[in-house]
């Protein structure tokens, strides 16, 4: 796999992870895992992942040595960590087949809470808009269980503040509300689920600067719901 990195949308998780071993360095003790490059300008990690399996729905590979070959990146940050690839199943797989080799024992999934991040912004869009929005829909049975929102900046619209109090949300998208220049982006930094679930497209360092701005947000604000035992530390952009 070529080392040089590409335009894609990338999908993971967001976990709390409180070794302190640098990625590079664990990466030596797993036979599958090997470090190709760092982001210039960040600090985001990329290897290579190699799986005996496909995770991506590719074709069997018909001879014994034939194995699959998958970009994982990944950023520490203190005591939490980002892993995303092109399918949130290869950090998964990455996850289970590496767990006691890879990852610290106390390795588990760092929960948003969707639910306080939407009402937030509804109630103060200042720093990011809402761009997608998943909810549940109690009280309605088997007929209506959820409903999906998308727009530019959901919280101005007014259908979507009606029925504010009747959702439970689980899953939004977030996009800066101003730019450096002042200007209003319509672009989507990232999307993030209640489990700890991340999507965002790479597309180079400045858009890796942007998801770690709105992760630093959400963590000033209370919403990554760390356990007390965390390091503390903010989410700090290159």
């Amino acid at each position: 796999m070529s080392s040089q990195l590409r335009f894609e949308l990338l999908s993971g998780r967001l976990l709390l992870e409180p070794g302190s071993s640098p990625l590079t360095e664990r990466a030596k003790n797993v036979e599958w895992l090997e470090f190709k490059t760092r982001v210039p300008g960040s600090h985001w990690d990329v290897f290579e992942y190699r799986a005996r399996e496909p995770l991506m729905g590719e074709e069997p590979l018909f001879y014994s040595s034939g194995l699959y070959r998958y970009r994982l990146f990944l950023r520490k940050s203190g005591g939490r960590l980002v892993a995303v690839s092109s399918r949130r199943k290869i950090v998964d797989h990455f996850m289970q087949e590496n767990l006691a080799t890879f990852f610290c024992e106390e390795i588990h999934a760092l929960p948003v809470n969707v639910d306080g991040v939407v009402r937030q912004l509804v109630a103060e869009p200042l720093r990011y808009g809402l761009t997608y929005c998943h909810a549940r829909v109690p009280g309605y049975g088997e007929s209506l269980r959820a409903i999906s929102f998308y727009g530019e900046d959901l919280s101005e619209a007014k259908l979507f503040r009606d029925h504010l109090e009747a959702l439970t949300f689980f899953t939004c998208g977030l996009r800066e509300v101003k730019t450096k220049t002042g200007k209003r982006s319509g672009t989507e930094v990232v999307r993030l689920s209640n489990d700890g679930g991340i999507s965002f497209f790479f597309g180079g360092v400045a858009g890796l600067k942007k998801v770690e701005r709105a992760l630093g947000f959400l963590r000033s604000g209370g919403f990554l719901l760390e356990n007390t035992s965390g390091s503390g530390e903010e989410w700090r952009a290159p």
